[in-house]
């Protein structure tokens, strides 16, 4: 799993955990026991849930995927349809909320601070275990990914730096990092 340890290097998430093989932290009802350790780990997982102004909720979602395919049980996606009342979106969200794995509680994410999405996921926290961040970005969902099995209150702290570090201004003429090469050999 070099290229996908390169990638969370780029992003600035330091040494990856030893106790954690990405590959058999299958937080679904997929995940094939070993010795009952992914029984175990998924017991211990956050559910993250995007909400989000359509479609970006499911992009974002996707792009996950790309880097952590086997979190598809964890991470959920909302997209909020410009044509769909806020009872109709809430009913959805809460339907969706409840699909996920919850050791402490779920990360739920929306895209714009006093939008339609985020009013809603403000209705949905209000009888749930769950925080919620506005301003979600990819960095910060591939950040609370990495920390899923983290208690909420420390995910939702990854998750702000993870956002807030992944946005970065670039200088062309700067050389690029050695990461940005592609996957190594190793």
């Amino acid at each position: 799993m070099a290229y996908s340890y390169q990638i969370k290097s780029l992003i600035g998430w330091g040494e990856p955990r030893a106790n954690l093989n990405v590959s058999t932290a299958n937080c679904g009802a997929n995940a094939t026991a070993q010795g009952g350790l992914a029984k175990t780990i998924m017991q211990g997982m956050n559910g993250i849930l995007i909400v989000a102004h359509a479609p970006l909720a499911h992009a974002l979602r996707e792009c996950a995927l790309h880097v952590f395919a086997d979190a598809g049980d964890c991470v959920a996606a909302l997209d909020v349809r410009s044509d769909a009342t806020p009872e109709q979106t809430l009913a959805a969200a809460k339907a969706a909320f409840d699909r996920l794995p919850r050791s402490s509680g779920v990360l739920v994410l929306a895209d714009l601070f006093g939008a339609t999405p985020c009013n809603v996921a403000r209705r949905l926290a209000e009888d749930r275990p769950c925080r919620l961040v506005a301003g979600v970005n990819l960095p910060m969902l591939l950040r609370a990914l990495t920390y899923r099995h983290e208690p909420l209150e420390e995910l939702v702290q990854r998750a702000l730096a993870g956002g807030s570090q992944g946005v970065v201004n670039v200088d062309p003429a700067q050389p690029c990092p050695s990461l940005c090469a592609g996957p190594s050999q190793a």
